[in-house]
């Protein structure tokens, strides 16, 4: 029996990038490129910044999106926040610094506590339960944080197994390079691009246990998740409930069960909303992707995503700022010299 892949991949350890090949590749990213920067708080309330470290595309990473957004977009919150993304394991030259070497993955929150003391939560649970925690009624939290857990492990880390897998590619290279730095910094744009042109594609795939039994269980499971929660939406009359948690008796409302859902179903579901994050046509994504979308997408839980995110969520803008230190010259002769010496 094939093992599914675990939500949480094995961290990049701080003194991987201490020496060697990642070490240059460090230098020269801080160099033409910075973290540091945020946005203008959007209006006079707003006086809580918080920065959300993300890979774009990840619906863990959106998942925390949503909660911030929520937020940036409520009156009444002093909250606003800027995202700084990043393609996948250059995020950890941010991460870790941030959580002082003991973590590299996202999505990653830092904020000012009450106090006045920084302080950094890196899982989107936490994030959701932290940020807002009426979104878990006591009657049914218990519930809910099951649910969260299940379509963690069942639906996003088989997605990303299953989506790597069809995706990293050579052929798939330059959609992907897009895909995964839509957001991000000049320097890292160029470097990530390289990285997979020399063969990180491999690496990740070895990372994350991607290899083709694994990406046939994910699919398989991905499936059962999409049944479970179509039985889970569907009225005795088989007609859809509006969300999650409400029965025949109670009516819960939007919970994070539905954030949860919805945000780790959209790797997947592919909602029109996040095209901003998923720069991706029909006739650029691989057919095998496209036909599970579909496919997903007639089913009761495909459409209380699409619902969702159309009703609730709208368009998703990117709240990020221009990271890049240098101008885009120089950028290319630092990426250029430094590669050559590897």
């Amino acid at each position: 029996m094939i093992n599914l892949p675990e939500m949480d991949v094995t961290p990049t350890p701080d003194r991987a990038w201490n020496s060697g090949a990642f070490k240059a590749i460090k230098v020269v990213v801080n160099s033409c490129s910075t973290t540091s920067r945020r946005r203008n708080p959007p209006c006079e309330g707003k006086t809580q910044h918080v920065r959300l470290v993300t890979i774009g595309p990840s619906h863990y990473c959106e998942k925390a999106r949503w909660v911030l957004d929520i937020l940036d977009n409520d009156p009444h919150s002093p909250i606003y926040y800027t995202e700084n993304a990043h393609p996948p394991f250059l995020q950890s030259l941010e991460t870790l610094p941030l959580s002082k070497g003991s973590v590299s993955m996202v999505p990653m929150v830092e904020y000012t506590k009450p106090n006045g003391q920084k302080d950094m939560i890196h899982n989107s649970q936490k994030i959701v339960e932290h940020f807002l925690p009426h979104l878990y009624p006591a009657s049914c939290k218990s519930e809910i944080l099951e649910l969260e857990d299940y379509f963690g492990h069942h639906i996003g880390a088989t997605a990303r197994c299953y989506v790597y897998h069809v995706t990293l590619k050579p052929k798939y290279h330059p959609m992907m390079v897009k895909l995964l730095t839509a957001q991000t910094s000049s320097v890292e744009k160029l470097i990530f691009g390289k990285m997979l042109e020399m063969g990180v594609a491999k690496g990740m795939k070895k990372l994350m246990g991607i290899n083709a039994d694994s990406a046939e269980a994910s699919l398989v499971a991905l499936r059962k998740a999409f049944r479970d929660v179509s039985l889970k939406l569907e009225k005795e009359n088989g007609s859809k409930k509006k969300f999650i948690m409400d029965s025949d008796t109670e009516e819960f409302g939007f919970t994070a069960a539905d954030l949860a859902f919805c945000s780790i179903a959209s790797a997947i579901i592919c909602p029109p909303e996040l095209a901003l994050f998923v720069p991706m046509k029909d006739e650029e994504m691989p057919s095998e992707l496209l036909d599970l979308r579909n496919e997903l997408r007639n089913t009761l839980a495909g459409q209380h995503v699409l619902d969702v995110y159309r009703s609730l969520r709208g368009q998703v803008i990117p709240k990020v700022v221009n990271r890049d230190r240098v101008p885009m010259g120089s950028i290319c002769a630092s990426v250029n010299n430094v590669l050559s010496r590897l």
